[in-house]
């Protein structure tokens, strides 16, 4: 046997490395991990909403260039795990206008790689989701013209 079948200890997701390299568990694998993201966000949201950064051992945030980094650096991943609700109340609170600080301590890289990355990569998932709804709108709309022909 090539994959030993011992245990992986992780909350929610307790399969095997066989189960995990098994075509017919990747579904599941994906099921399970999906939620993952989600629940990373929750807990920014519950302990450190607004905040740059999170301290999960704290349950606390803290302020790096106080423009909702923790919110920004979410948006991505939660556009393309299609987790359409926290990624409308990320971008509500990313969209909240604040000067950027002008401190002297304001590190350019991190700014740029962060703050403004993640605000395009969340434009560019939020054209695709809001063109998405236009196909689902006329698709339905198409099927309804054709129920009442």
């Amino acid at each position: 046997m090539l994959w030993p079948a011992r245990r992986r200890e992780r909350p929610g997701l307790s399969l095997t490395v066989c189960e995990l390299a098994s075509v017919t568990s990747r579904p599941l694998v994906r099921r399970r991990s999906a939620r993952r993201p989600g629940d990373s966000f929750e807990a920014y949201r519950l302990c450190a909403w607004g905040a740059d950064n999170l301290h999960p051992l704290s349950c606390d945030g803290s302020q790096w260039f106080d423009v909702s980094l923790g919110a920004v650096d979410a948006l991505s991943t939660l556009g393309v795990m299609g987790l359409r609700d926290e990624f409308l109340d990320a971008a509500e609170l990313a969209a909240r206008p604040r000067p950027l600080a002008n401190d002297g301590k304001t590190n350019v890289f991190e700014a740029t790689i962060r703050a403004v990355g993640g605000l395009l990569s969340a434009a560019q998932i939020a054209s695709a989701m809001i063109a998405q709804d236009a196909r689902e709108a006329a698709a339905a709309r198409g099927n309804a013209t054709d129920a009442a022909s």
